[in-house]
C-alpha cells in the first residue's frame, strides 16, 4: 500500500469518507510497518499543513486510535506537535488531540505534564491551546499533585503578562481557567489572574 498517495488523496478537496476509506484504515491499522510509515509522512508535513488539511490528518489518526483503540506511540509526539499548530488552536480540535493523547499514554499526568512543556510564554497561541487543553479530563485539578498545578498556573501566568494584549488568550482563562482555581489553595494565582484580565 502507498501510504502517501492514501494520505493525499484524503487530503484532496473531493474525498469522501466510505468503505474504500475505512478499508483502509483498517488495513493500516493491522500493519505495524504502515502505522509507521504514516507516523513518519505526517511527521514530515506537520508544520505545513493549514487548517483545512491538519483537521483531515488529525481525523485519520483519531480514525485509528480511538474509533479503532490502536495505541501506537509513535503517534503521541505528532500530535503533541500538531496540537500547539496555530491551525489547530480551538477547543473542539485540542479536545480530540487530548483525548488520543491519554488513550495513547495511559497516564494522564505524563500528558499534563507534556502540555505544560509545550508552554512557551512568549507565544500567545500555546498558552491558548493549553488552556483548550483543559476543556478535557486534564481539567481535573484535583487528578494532579498541588507543585504540577503551580507549575502550570505560572507559566499561563507569564503568558498573559507577556501577552496582555490579546484578547483570544484572556477569553481562554477566562473561559477555561478562572473557575478551575477558586480553590483557596490558588487563590494567589487567582487573584493575579483577575488584574491581568482587568
Amino acid at each position: 500500500m502507498n501510504i502517501e498517495k492514501f494520505v493525499n488523496k484524503v487530503l484532496s478537496e473531493d474525498h469522501e469518507y466510505d468503505d474504500n476509506y475505512n478499508k483502509t484504515l483498517d488495513e493500516i491499522s493491522e500493519n505495524n510497518e504502515l502505522l509507521i510509515q504514516l507516523a513518519e509522512l505526517i511527521e514530515t508535513k506537520v508544520h505545513v499543513f493549514n487548517v483545512s488539511n491538519g483537521m483531515k490528518v488529525e481525523e485519520i489518526l483519531y480514525d485509528i486510535v480511538i474509533t479503532r483503540e490502536k495505541k501506537v506511540p509513535e503517534f503521541y509526539p505528532i500530535l503533541l506537535n500538531m496540537m500547539y499548530q496555530e491551525y489547530s488552536c480551538n477547543v473542539s480540535f485540542t479536545y480530540k488531540y487530548i483525548d488520543q493523547l491519554i488513550f495513547i499514554k495511559s497516564d494522564i499526568t505524563e500528558v499534563f505534564q507534556d502540555i505544560i512543556k509545550y508552554i512557551e510564554p512568549n507565544e500567545a497561541t500555546s498558552a491558548c491551546i493549553s488552556l483548550f487543553a483543559l476543556y478535557s479530563p486534564l481539567g481535573e485539578f484535583n487528578n494532579f499533585d498541588e507543585n504540577l498545578i503551580v507549575e502550570y498556573l505560572k507559566k499561563i501566568l507569564e503568558s498573559l503578562r507577556i501577552n496582555n494584549n490579546h484578547d483570544y488568550l484572556k477569553k481562554a482563562v477566562k473561559n477555561q481557567l478562572i473557575n478551575k482555581i477558586q480553590n483557596i489553595k490558588y487563590v494567589n494565582y487567582l487573584s493575579q489572574f483577575k488584574l491581568l484580565l482587568n
